[in-house]
């Protein structure tokens, strides 16, 4: 959206995407969103069947009360989601203890992912082999 919105406001769009049951694409870089939208994302990816493609680019998503929470429980939601195939999280200040969580629960779980990009974050090259042997798949 590139509009700068809100941590609190990005929690208010992610929590529509929890009954969403048309919407395939959700583009919301560019904003503020950081530990509050994460944690509701995180929920809203559990209930969604339906989203596709997500883009967070340049979001602080590692900031925040509680962001190390925040960013596990995203890391669950992300490798137990079964329907979205695109996830953008280019430049959103993605730390190495969280860019491992991401890249664990990708390779373990139900993940479907087929495009993720996170250039412009803290991920060692190990966790990038093993997100890209998962995405090889």
């Amino acid at each position: 959206s590139n509009i700068g919105l809100s941590d609190v406001s990005g929690a208010f769009l992610a929590r529509a995407l929890h009954n969403n049951t048309s919407l395939k694409k959700l583009e919301m870089g560019g904003n503020q969103f950081a530990s509050v939208c994460c944690r509701q994302l995180a929920e809203s990816l559990l209930a969604n069947t339906t989203l596709n493609f997500l883009g967070l680019d340049s979001n602080p998503l590692c900031t925040g009360n509680g962001s190390k929470q925040s960013m596990a429980l995203f890391s669950q939601a992300i490798g137990k989601n079964t329907s979205l195939t695109y996830l953008s999280l280019w430049r959103c200040g993605i730390c190495t203890r969280a860019s491992r969580l991401l890249a664990d629960e990708i390779a373990n779980g139900l993940s479907r992912l087929i495009g993720f990009e996170f250039g412009y974050n803290h991920f060692d090259n190990v966790d990038i082999d093993v997100i890209t042997q998962k995405l090889v798949r």
